[in-house]
């Protein structure tokens, strides 16, 4: 479970989370659940998060550096 809400959007304008699966049926029990419950982003807020995705790279890396 992901937070995409500010460090991988960049912009804190988006208010969303990510699940990664390793096993397809627990991935396909919860994906019933968002195309029956309707539990997932709109296409906008998606477009924003892929947005800040671009730039994810290399705000981690200075981060890192910056830690350092």
């Amino acid at each position: 479970m992901h937070s995409l809400t500010k460090y991988v959007s960049g912009h804190c304008d988006v208010l969303a989370g990510a699940f990664m699966f390793n096993d397809d049926e627990l991935y396909d029990k919860y994906h019933y659940i968002i195309k029956t419950v309707g539990s997932s982003i709109s296409p906008f807020e998606a477009f924003l998060c892929m947005r800040g995705s671009k730039t994810l790279k290399l705000r981690a890396e200075k981060a890192s550096e910056n830690a350092l």
